[in-house]
């Protein structure tokens, strides 16, 4: 079977799965914090090198009551202690990268996320997790920063392999997932997304399960890919 070497997941359907089984959005994001972590587990015997997983969008963070963020920011608080540690990313050989606008968030989980990169960081697969990231964002700062280093005589040029070192991840996906029901990308990786193949899941994150992740394996081992030509 033929396997992406590189996969984005877009968690979609937290909060429907609070509303559905009565529980408390605090609940229903724990569940989805521990659904990444078996993704991981899932993932450790394939030849998948490279996972990101979108745990808060720009747009969200600007737009969810304060008392939701302080909910997400507990448990980030938590997640990112068992990161640091937890025998099953040293196991998996992974380095954890965060991506995104890391500096909006409490200094205590900015001081978090750096002490778990430097600790990842000898591994040689990724987990990446993008916070109060926005592909919009994402591409608009790697444009300031391409000119202002072009402006000084940094670089020659600014072509498509230039410009691709400004953006916070570089490598192309080769297969996006996205759970709950929802056909669109929503500004995830649109870069890096260029050619990747995208599996729909009807699937709230949640209920997600291991079947439902070979399916989209499954889906990308058929297809054939083009990259445009």
């Amino acid at each position: 079977m033929r396997y992406p070497s590189s996969v984005a997941v877009i968690p979609d359907g937290n909060r429907r799965f609070a509303h559905k089984n009565h529980l408390s959005l605090a609940d229903a994001y724990k569940n989805g914090f521990s659904k990444i972590e078996q993704v991981v587990q899932w993932l450790q015997d394939t030849p998948v090198q490279s996972l990101r997983v979108w745990a808060l969008s720009l747009e969200n963070y600007r737009k969810r009551s304060r008392l939701e963020l302080e909910v997400l920011f507990q448990l980030m608080n938590r997640q990112l202690d068992r990161a640091l540690e937890d025998p099953a990313l040293k196991k998996a050989d992974l380095r954890v990268r965060f991506f995104g606008k890391t500096q909006l968030l409490p200094k205590t989980i900015q001081e978090k996320i750096r002490v778990v990169e430097e600790k990842t960081a000898d591994r040689s697969r990724e987990l990446g997790v993008a916070i109060a990231y926005s592909g919009r964002d994402e591409i608009a700062s790697a444009a300031r920063l391409a000119a202002l280093d072009f402006k000084a005589g940094k670089i020659a040029d600014i072509d498509e392999t230039t410009f691709a070192r400004y953006l916070y991840s570089q490598q192309p996906v080769d297969l996006v997932i996205r759970t709950g029901a929802v056909q669109r990308l929503s500004g995830f990786l649109p870069w890096q997304n260029a050619y990747a193949e995208v599996y729909f899941s009807d699937k709230l994150w949640p209920e997600f399960q291991q079947e439902d992740l070979q399916d989209a394996l499954d889906f990308y081992g058929g297809t054939q890919r083009r990259f445009g030509k």
